[in-house]
Parts: C-alpha cells; structure tokens; sequence
C-alpha cells in the first residue's frame, strides 16, 4: 500500500522515470500468469493466457512499469471473480501492443467505470466486505500505461457480468 501511494504521489510531482528497454513482453506475461496461478488454483478458477497473436521479437518499454499493470490487472480480476475465469491476451498488430484481462466476477455498474480512475476509490460491491485494499490498483495503472505512451480502458456489461481492462501502446 505505502509503495502504491509512493508511486502515485512521484507520477502527479512528475518525478516518476520510466526507464525503457527492450523486452520480450510475453516473458514478462507469462512470469505474472504463472506467479498468481496459485491464486486461481486456491479459488478453483480456470485461469487462460494466450500470446499467440504477440508477432513482435521484442518490445520498449520499461519493464518493471509493464509488469506492474499487468499484475495489478490480473490481481484485481482474480480478487473478485468467485468462480468461472479470468484470462489474460497479449496480441500485437502495426501501431500498437495490447493486453487485456478479462474475468466472470462481480462486474462494474456503468456508473462507476469512470470512478475506478480515480486515487483511492472503490466501488460498492458483495466483494467489497471480503477483500479490502487501497483503491490505487487501477488508478496507478491507468497513469503508468500513460507514462508508457498508451492507455487504459475498462468495461463491464454490468453486475454480476464479469469485467475487461484493456491496455495498448504504441509501437515506436
């Protein structure tokens, strides 16, 4: 939690660096997959990666920044989904490199998207009494997917309707 409100607190001083290097983004992926598949094990979960469509030999981008999203991504998901799945797909097409994560949880009502965003915000949910954080995940996300030259979308169909963040950069 203090490193999530110390990375927020560099990002809006601008003192925030990112270092880019080239890497190889399905390594990075599939490190994370495999870190937090216990999780998904333990909640009975089927938990599914695809990189098939990932083309690129190599990537630049900082890789700490990068896998930082995707585990927060795939951490949230797997945190409120209580059975089905929660995917994660790496594809890469000419402009740009995407990530997206996508479960069957709780869902977001349409409202609260945008809220998500926002430091320290949470939203109401049956989950919300069980797991407790900080509200930085996706608000910490979406600013470094910024500093890394892309951007981040959430959507959900509604409660009780799973969820999808999408994450693209632009290939340089």
């Amino acid at each position: 939690m203090i490193n999530g409100i110390l990375d927020i607190a560099k990002i809006e001083a601008g003192k925030m660096e990112v270092h880019p290097e080239e890497v190889q983004l399905k390594d990075i992926v599939q490190s994370t997959y495999t870190m937090l598949q216990p999780l998904t094990d333990d909640k009975g979960l089927a938990f599914k990666i695809d990189t098939d469509a990932y083309t690129l030999v190599s990537f630049k981008t900082d890789p700490k920044a990068f896998q930082q999203i995707v585990t927060n991504l795939l951490s949230n998901a797997i945190k409120f989904t209580q059975e089905g799945s929660v995917s994660i797909e790496l594809w890469s097409e000419e402009s740009q490199v995407c990530v997206r994560v996508k479960d069957t949880g709780v869902g977001i009502k349409e409202e609260d998207l945008a809220k998500l965003f926002s430091d320290f915000t949470q939203v109401e949910n049956v989950m919300q009494k069980k797991h407790k954080g900080t509200g930085l995940g996706f608000s910490l996300s979406k600013k470094m997917a910024e500093m890394l030259g892309g951007d981040m979308q959430l959507s959900s169909d509604g409660l009780d309707k799973g969820s999808e963040a999408l994450f693209c950069l632009q290939v340089k």
